[in-house]
């Protein structure tokens, strides 16, 4: 049969490659339609149907003009990048060299949480509903900083393994994203734990400075929004509009 068949593409009606194509729930996808999708949405693509892969690829062209136009105001090494004006973010992705893509340009308001990870212990959590918990540890500035707090007389490992931060998401293709600080087998006190501990304690003091400030947002928009409600129902009460006009006016408000 070759490498080639009459198979076409159901994104782009293009020629399949035996070698590169994806299978879905509609059929396949060439490779250069594939390239589009974001690699958590393509390690899952076989249930997904030709409607939801288009819109996935529609809103990951909008997110390259984000990442085109995206002004970082804070950084944190090659890992963390942050527009503050824009309340924006990405991190990096050793997957995204795999791919050759993009990342994906989050919004602050898609943060519900975030937590360091110690070879698989969770040492500190937080977010906007959490404030911050300290869980396995807690996080002090500083090199070094790392520690075991609620590890009692246990004797501390020398040798850690993975230390990462992942920030758990509400968005439509991604539930979480993950910064990988450590992979490989490294001595505490080393100039790369030293190095990654710095990066994770300032990795988190943006993210506590970012859900603080969506909470002052979110306050002041509920505030802003019960004001107008106000004023359309005084509009209602004299009879300036219909309550037709004022249910709708007030579930626009609400985002119900």
């Amino acid at each position: 049969m070759g490498l080639f068949n009459n198979e076409k593409c159901i994104t782009c009606g293009g020629k399949l490659n035996a070698l590169t194509k994806a299978k879905c729930a509609s059929g396949s996808i060439c490779s250069s339609c594939l390239s589009i999708c974001s690699p958590n949405y393509m390690s899952n693509i076989q249930n997904k149907s030709l409607e939801d892969i288009k819109q996935h690829m529609d809103y990951m062209k909008d997110n390259q003009s984000l990442y085109s136009n995206f002004k970082a105001t804070d950084t944190v090494g090659k890992l963390l990048f942050v527009d503050k004006i824009n309340r924006l973010f990405y991190v990096s992705d050793s997957t995204l060299k795999l791919y050759n893509k993009i990342p994906v340009v989050y919004s602050f308001d898609n943060i519900l949480d975030y937590e360091v990870s110690l070879d698989g212990e969770t040492i500190t959590k937080g977010g906007a509903s959490l404030g911050r918990a300290v869980v396995g540890g807690v996080l002090f500035g500083g090199v070094g900083a790392i520690i075991g707090g609620s590890t009692g007389k246990r004797k501390q490992k020398e040798v850690i393994k993975k230390m990462y931060i992942k920030i758990s998401l509400n968005h439509t293709y991604d539930t979480y994203a993950q910064l990988n600080l450590i992979t490989t087998d490294t001595k505490k006190g080393s100039l790369l734990y030293n190095l990654m501990t710095e990066s994770a304690n300032k990795i988190i003091a943006i993210f506590d400075s970012i859900t603080a400030s969506s909470s002052s947002v979110q306050s002041t928009n509920s505030m802003a929004a019960a004001d107008a409600i106000l004023k359309y129902k005084e509009l209602l009460d004299v009879g300036a509009i219909t309550e037709e006009e004022f249910k709708a006016k007030k579930a626009e408000l609400l985002n119900i």
